[in-house]
């Protein structure tokens, strides 16, 4: 496993990004524009990502229909292999035009990428934020969640309001002080 490391115009994102997770998302554009992914659907093998009781069953029929189409699943690769394009702009944008010294930023993040990857995944993309914040934002308040993923926003809103809310208050009483 290798971490990001800063050449000069990019950041390398550890092989296993790339050896693994893009793979996979090509593997599901495939398989949808093959048609397998509406089968395993059909057979209950493939299954959308939020599910139970509080959810619409018009969700549940739109990311099916997302599962099936090719051109979402292209996106989706798109967005991952082109991660390192994402970090290069952030710290261009970091080293040209820094952040006043008076900007506080706090990043939220949960305790796992996403729970469908493997282990040995979601600790290397741990570690690619952790390294990725130090460099960029170094005097950054990182806030992680324990036992939420990436998703936590759709399926665990109230720990991200909670933080919100402490962060809030937090400011509000000490512009009160001042």
């Amino acid at each position: 496993m290798q971490g990001i490391t800063r050449d000069t115009t990019h950041y390398t994102v550890g092989s296993a990004l790339y050896s693994q997770l893009v793979p996979s998302l090509q593997m599901m554009q495939f398989s949808a524009a093959a048609g397998l992914s509406r089968l395993l659907i059909i057979l209950g093998v493939l299954k959308p990502l939020f599910q139970g009781t509080n959810v619409s069953e018009e969700l549940l029929q739109r990311q099916k229909y997302l599962l099936c189409n090719p051109a979402h699943q292209s996106a989706a690769v798109d967005e991952h292999f082109f991660i390192n394009e994402s970090a290069s702009q952030v710290s261009d944008i970091c080293r040209f035009k820094p952040l006043s010294s008076k900007t506080s930023v706090h990043v939220i993040t949960g305790e796992s990428f996403d729970d469908q990857l493997p282990s040995h995944l979601n600790r290397v993309l741990g570690e690619l934020q952790r390294e990725f914040l130090k460099r960029s934002y170094p005097t950054a308040n990182h806030i992680q969640i324990q036992g939420v993923d990436r998703h936590m926003i759709y399926k665990n809103p109230s720990s991200v309001i909670a933080h919100l809310h402490k962060l809030v208050s937090q400011r509000q009483s000490n512009q009160q002080r001042q």
